[in-house]
């Protein structure tokens, strides 16, 4: 939801009008809903969560939606976590993705099982889940079939009568191909790649005539289906939520239809009798392929994350008690609306958003882009830190005016670095230097607190009502 929140803030609200028309008719369509396609390795589950939160929240407070399937397509691997605590707990009715272990792959195509029931969730409900791009293992059209501006597949649009009876042949054989690596009567054909659609009436075009034609000349007997399980073929543009609805259909039905023997591996109740469970880690595309070193590769990245997710949680409490307990003139920063973006941590929220995509924390991403990643870190931080230091010093000194105006967060302090206490413990430097600990669990905990100091000078430690240490 980030680069389509950046389009549609920038709209006019006449645009905005209209995309909320067509979002109405079911003519435009939602999927997962996060700021980002998350990671599923490298990510904390936290961070899993914040991220489709505040795609969620986007999305509720500007359009009135609440996304109801999971499309995680991209991923290196698919964690139980996925499964369980971000789709069926968060109201998802299903889970699309496109790669799995390839093994794996070739005997679910074998036997049929490229979409069923996966339970991984502590409750042990189950979710419906499916894999995209014709079940091949990524995503995208069938061979051939691309029209985007960026493909080097023939289009449909000018071609002769005949040629293009051939094409459709060659396309219904796909669906045939298709059709038998699931179970149900209903299979989901998905017609984009990464980077298309930039010249979207050339694709629309194609499209129109590619449902057209292979709905006609099916009806009219001019190419025959590809097995005897259908009677005959529908063809229309849907949703991933509309197909779920029809899979959904596929097991009520399932007994009153040709699917309904126990027997026969088309079945959709045999989804029941064999769930997945647990994860689908490691990915692996081919022999000694393993999609693995992304679990450690740039780990400076990877702790920054973890620090930046850690800070705002802790903010956010801090935000929390300032908005109860501060009077109203004293709310630095803090609004009464409920905007979705109204937070002063929301910079710190959308950077760390945006870092828990899958080629993001996962350390997948080029050079210049990781930089970037680091740097909106750092950014979001800084403004956090801004506002956190100011709530904690009106929450802790009642806004005694003068006391600990230099107050702030050590972001170095990793690197052995923290201007305030190397000056305050500077030899000759008469300044006192106070350190606010903040445990932001919700039980006791004992740690171990480092501050950097000048070397050369003679100093105490003293706790405040309590006794003091020379070192």
């Amino acid at each position: 939801m980030k680069f389509f929140s950046k389009w549609y803030l920038a709209l006019p609200p006449a645009l905005k009008s209209s995309l909320k028309e067509l979002i109405k008719k079911e003519q435009f369509s939602f999927a997962n809903g996060g700021w980002c396609m998350h990671d599923e390795a490298a990510t904390h589950y936290m961070g899993m969560i914040d991220q489709t939160t505040l795609g969620h929240q986007f999305l509720l407070k500007e359009l009135g939606v609440v996304p109801k399937v999971g499309w995680q397509i991209d991923p290196f691997g698919h964690s139980a976590t996925q499964g369980g605590l971000l789709t069926s707990s968060v109201g998802f009715d299903a889970l699309y993705f496109g790669r799995i272990h390839y093994v794996d792959l070739q005997n679910r195509q074998a036997a049929a099982e490229c979409e069923g029931l996966w339970k991984s969730a502590p409750d042990n409900s189950s979710v419906f889940w499916g894999l995209t791009g014709s079940y091949s293992g990524n995503y995208g059209a069938p061979d051939g079939f691309c029209f985007d501006a960026l493909c080097a597949d023939d289009p449909l649009v000018g071609l002769e009568k005949d040629a293009l009876k051939e094409r459709i042949r060659l396309f219904t054989n796909a669906l045939g191909v298709q059709a038998n690596r699931t179970k149900g009567r209903n299979i989901m054909i998905t017609m984009g790649m990464d980077f298309q659609y930039s010249q979207a009436r050339k694709n629309f075009q194609n499209l129109d005539l590619l449902i057209d034609s292979t709905q006609q000349l099916l009806d009219n007997g001019e190419i025959k289906l590809w097995s005897d399980r259908f009677d005959k073929v529908n063809i229309f543009y849907s949703t991933p939520e509309r197909y779920t609805h029809c899979k959904y259909a596929d097991l009520v039905n399932a007994k009153t239809s040709g699917e309904g023997s126990a027997r026969n591996k088309y079945n959709p109740e045999e989804w029941n009798a064999s769930p997945k469970t647990k994860d689908w880690f490691p990915y692996a595309d081919c022999d000694h392929c393993y999609w693995t070193g992304y679990f450690t590769s740039r780990q400076g990245l990877k702790r920054m994350e973890r620090v930046g997710s850690s800070f705002l949680h802790a903010a956010r409490q801090i935000e929390s008690m300032a908005r109860l307990t501060l009077p109203k003139d004293q709310r630095i920063r803090i609004t009464d609306t409920d905007a979705w973006n109204a937070s002063p941590l929301y910079e710190l929220d959308d950077a760390m958003g945006v870092v828990q995509h899958h080629d993001g924390v996962s350390g997948t991403s080029k050079q210049h882009v990781a930089y970037d990643y680091a740097k909106r870190i750092a950014g979001g931080m800084n403004k956090a830190n801004s506002f956190v230091t100011d709530a904690l010093r009106k929450l802790l000194l009642n806004s005694n005016e003068g006391v600990l105006d230099n107050l702030t967060y050590c972001m170095l302090n990793n690197e052995t670095i923290c201007t305030v206490s190397q000056e305050a413990s500077r030899e000759g430097s008469k300044e006192d230097i106070y350190v606010i600990v903040y445990n932001a669990l919700a039980k006791e905990r004992h740690e171990v607190v480092s501050l950097p100091i000048d070397s050369s000078s003679y100093y105490f430690v003293e706790k405040l009502g309590g006794e003091q240490s020379d070192w």
